[in-house]
């Protein structure tokens, strides 16, 4: 994660490497290569070698909560080790797509930018303007 707010940082990120490229990661652990099936943590690896494959191409990363909450604690601890794995350079965009009201919302943010580290957060609209989730 960067200190720096997150979309001046896309944008610089954009025009430097002139690249538009959000790589989302959604691991399915049915779909893993089979060559990883003997890894002690296939889906962690899946996930750190398509980083190392694209982060001189991507303009952020965007992990799928869903895939690694699916997992449980072992899932959410697999997907911070993603985050660290992450160049600080390049921005996360945790699709959480999170949305509620008040209290709660402050609890997704928390989650999202001081656990995971995140620097965006995607949200679920529905619950109208000014119902986001607010950023720490």
């Amino acid at each position: 994660m960067s200190d720096a707010p997150c979309m001046p940082l896309l944008h610089e990120r954009a025009i430097h490497f002139n690249t538009r490229l959000c790589i989302g990661i959604d691991p399915v652990r049915e779909r893993l290569p089979e060559i990883l099936l003997d890894d002690p943590d296939p889906l962690l690896t899946f996930c750190t070698t398509i980083v190392d494959a694209t982060r001189e191409f991507a303009l952020a990363y965007k992990p799928n909560m869903a895939f690694f909450e699916a997992d449980g604690a072992e899932g959410l601890d697999r997907l911070q080790a993603l985050i660290a794995h992450i160049p600080d350079q390049i921005p996360i965009i945790l699709d959480a797509r999170r949305g509620d009201l008040g209290p709660s919302s402050e609890q997704y943010a928390r989650m999202a930018f001081e656990t995971f580290g995140a620097d965006a957060v995607t949200v679920s609209p529905w619950m109208g303007r000014g119902r986001a989730i607010p950023r720490l």
